[in-house]
């Protein structure tokens, strides 16, 4: 069969962008937030980062248990 043995995963990629874009959300948004007193965005945007972040950590650790 053609490309037998070959196949392309994008799963580090998606691991690497949930990292990353819970790092800048935690990182660029909050400041902005609390200079507004946007107090329930805060905790939102806490939450979404932090999730985002977990996401990532734990399609990484299944990805490495499963190979």
């Amino acid at each position: 069969m053609f490309g037998e043995g070959y196949t392309i995963s994008y799963l580090n990629y998606v691991i690497f962008l949930w990292i990353i874009c819970g790092a800048l959300i935690l990182i660029c948004e909050i400041k902005p937030l609390k200079e507004l007193g946007y107090l329930k965005e805060i905790k939102i945007t806490k939450y979404l980062g932090w999730i985002n972040i977990g996401i990532g950590v734990a399609l990484f650790i299944t990805k490495n248990l499963v190979q």
